[in-house]
């Protein structure tokens, strides 16, 4: 039993009849759900850049009776950053019913 929950709250939360729980199964361990905001750990910060060109060029055509002609040109770019700051560790959240 986790020393931070009384036996009322380990029993609420950590039973397999838990409604905050998913997935229980028969040796009574529950994933618990949790969902509380971090205001300690101050405003979320994210940023996300995204940068795509795509350009597709062809020509088909005859020079002559015997001779014709299919061309294409394919060319992308992608590029994309992500950061984000101020993120919880769940694998803490999820022991700390443990």
């Amino acid at each position: 039993m986790n020393p931070f929950l009384t036996q009322n709250e380990f029993t609420t939360l950590c039973s397999p009849t838990s409604p905050y729980g998913i997935f229980p199964n028969a040796a009574g361990d529950v994933q618990l759900l949790m969902a509380r905001r971090n205001v300690e750990g101050g405003p979320r910060q994210d940023e996300y850049l995204h940068t795509t060109w795509r350009a597709v060029f062809g020509a088909r055509g005859e020079i002559s009776e015997d001779w014709a002609y299919d061309a294409s040109f394919a060319s992308s770019r992608v590029r994309t950053s992500d950061w984000h700051q101020q993120r919880h560790v769940l694998e803490r959240m999820q022991n700390a019913c443990w």
